[in-house]
């Protein structure tokens, strides 16, 4: 048996971006940054580490995503792994790996005043 699923809370380095496809299926892509702190083994120092992980929702999840969040906002999201393999403009083989998101949690004041959601 085998399991792909991730689960993430963090915040939007930018304003999630929404498409409609010719096919009538929204698609919204967006970027979160996950922090995370730790003492430096040797120097023990406290240290802070940042990855940015990009993610892309699909339908009804699109749309809610880029009604509700805007850059700054935090959310959790659930997803599974995907791999994106292109080549760039010098040719170069390079791969991404994405999340597509399945479900996601707000967890700050959505964009919107006029918000179904609590504060």
């Amino acid at each position: 048996m085998y399991l792909n699923k991730v689960l993430m809370i963090g915040n939007l380095t930018r304003d999630p971006e929404l498409k409609q496809l010719d096919s009538g299926s929204s698609v919204v892509s967006f970027s979160l940054a996950l922090n995370r702190k730790y003492k430096d083994s040797k120097t023990e120092e406290q240290r802070e580490e940042t990855v940015f992980i990009g993610c892309v929702a699909w339908n009804k999840t699109a749309e809610l995503i880029n009604e509700y969040l805007q850059k700054g906002s935090g959310c959790l999201v659930e997803g599974r792994l995907t791999q994106e393999t292109y080549e760039d403009k010098e040719g170069k083989k390079v791969s991404k790996t994405k999340v597509i998101v399945n479900n996601v949690q707000f967890l700050t004041k959505p964009k919107t005043e006029e918000s179904p959601f609590p504060e």
